[in-house]
């Protein structure tokens, strides 16, 4: 909302915004609880079972998941199923969530830039659309997207339409902001 309106004033167009805030650790935590018994399995944090898992461990996860996504609900529940390792007997073996090492970023051509931008600014892109956003051809729009799937900016969602990997969502939001491109 605030890159649109700087770009075209939208505000004045509707009777309120509703602003929502990110939610705490301790909101969050409960959240991926409730998601995690709906499916009526256990889960193991490296060699401790849930039930072993003392209140400060689990404190401290959530707040490594609050840390993570800045409290987004939605990006949390991903990274929850990012992270984890395996299933085995009714029992999901989860990992700590980590922050991506993004200092490649830095490094990218301004086009790449500009493609990962419009790629949030539009959520979700095909070739063809990608390729009248960009205005370049269907091949070059297809490489580039290829190229950024491969280095794991993108992800497929359904036949060839691209989105940010939700998990590293959060992370290229930050780093395209301190680089003030968004």
């Amino acid at each position: 909302f605030q890159l649109i309106n700087k770009i075209q004033k939208i505000e004045h167009q509707f009777l309120s915004i509703i602003e929502c805030e990110p939610m705490g650790a301790n909101d969050l935590g409960k959240a991926i609880m409730l998601r995690h018994e709906s499916g009526n399995l256990k889960f193991k944090l490296g060699k401790q079972a849930e039930n072993q898992i003392r209140p400060w461990v689990k404190a401290r996860l959530f707040s490594r998941y609050f840390a993570y996504t800045k409290g987004n609900i939605g990006i949390t529940l991903q990274a929850w199923i990012h992270n984890i390792t395996h299933f085995s007997n009714g029992v999901i073996y989860i990992k700590p969530p980590h922050k991506p090492d993004l200092g490649k970023l830095e490094q990218l051509e301004t086009d790449w830039y500009i493609a990962i931008v419009q790629i949030i600014l539009h959520r979700r892109v095909t070739v063809d659309k990608f390729s009248r956003i960009m205005r370049i051809n269907r091949e070059q729009a297809a490489w580039q997207l290829e190229e950024l799937f491969r280095a794991g900016i993108l992800t497929e969602q359904g036949k060839k339409i691209f989105e940010i990997h939700p998990v590293i969502y959060p992370h290229i939001m930050d780093k395209l902001t301190e680089m003030k491109l968004i």
